[in-house]
């Protein structure tokens, strides 16, 4: 019976750097220009309407500064959200493209084609089913939640505040253990479906609950799997953290002197100062956009071809 290789799938996210360097980074790079062209295009809206409020000089705004503002976060983050979702998918097929058939390396693996619609059909129910699972979990902890406040009320009533605090220590308890059972359901239902999204991407059909059987009695190593890709994230991100972190304070240390004057300059003064910490920011995108996508769905495509051995043995007779 196939099993999984839990040291080789966790790091097949790092052979595939290892192999197509370039092409993982150019994932990274996409987005990071995508954010770099939205900053240019509404950063400056951003930019102007705080130089406005800050030259009232501490007085009330008036509502077409605050608009201003508002207006032109919003289109920012609106096109963030739109795009980089989008963008996401790509990538998501391009480093599955690229543990299934690294032949394909064009474009860096991205492409914008049926695979990737199917992806995306598939993974918008994908995440539909986990905010489902999420919602009906919340219920009963919300009720039982209600139900030790209604309690906590009645017992300060009668035995005064010791029995209250006792009570709300015991509430914090239930919302403890009611988010720790969300969250591991919520890692089991990932762990049920995510073959499910390679499955659909190599068959160009909607496969997502076919990965259910696929994956039965599989997923303790799945997930050791993941964790493994987990840690390597997160070391990852702290190394990015540290180093955004330092830049932040050197940055803030200087705005915080005097920050009516600093933002009464005009907005390129200003966004001058702040370029350092802009250039980490894309920095940071480049890095965990492209480690992230190479990591994690590298290691569950390889998981998919540890479970299906049949395929690669049909591929090498093609």
């Amino acid at each position: 019976m196939p099993e999984i290789n839990i040291g080789e799938a966790a790091t097949a996210g790092l052979r595939m750097m290892g192999r197509q360097p370039l092409a993982v980074l150019c994932w990274g790079l996409l987005m990071a220009l995508y954010v770099g062209v939205l900053f240019l295009l509404f950063g400056g809206g951003i930019a102007a309407a705080i130089s406005s409020i800050v030259a009232t000089g501490g007085g009330q705004p008036a509502p077409a500064q605050i608009l201003a503002l508002i207006g032109a976060g919003f289109g920012f983050f609106f096109f963030l959200f739109v795009g980089g979702q989008m963008l996401a998918l790509v990538f998501r097929a391009a480093a599955i493209r690229a543990e299934l058939e690294p032949e394909a390396s064009a474009f860096a693996y991205m492409r914008f084609g049926g695979q990737e619609l199917w992806v995306l059909g598939a993974s918008l129910v994908f995440w539909l089913v986990l905010f489902a699972a999420n919602v009906v979990m919340a219920i009963p902890i919300g009720i039982i939640s209600i139900a030790t406040v209604a309690g906590s009320v009645a017992s300060a009533a009668h035995d005064g505040a010791p029995a209250m605090a006792g009570t709300f220590a015991a509430m914090s308890g239930v919302r403890i253990i009611g988010q720790l059972i969300v969250t591991g359901v919520s890692i089991w239902l990932w762990l049920r479906l995510c073959l499910g999204i390679v499955m659909t991407f190599k068959e160009q059909q909607f496969r997502l609950f076919e990965s259910w059987s696929a994956t039965r009695g599989h997923v303790w190593r799945m997930f050791l799997t993941m964790l493994i890709v987990g840690l390597i994230e997160f070391a990852v991100g702290l190394v990015m953290f540290i180093i955004a972190s330092i830049t932040a304070g050197v940055t803030i240390a200087a705005i915080a002197q005097d920050p009516r004057t600093f933002f009464s300059q005009p907005p390129t003064v200003w966004l001058g100062a702040m370029t350092p910490l802009l250039v980490v920011g894309l920095i940071w995108i480049v890095v965990s956009t492209s480690t992230s996508n190479a990591l994690a769905w590298g290691a569950v495509a390889r998981m998919w071809r540890q479970l299906h051995p049949d395929s690669d043995v049909a591929k090498t007779f093609v």
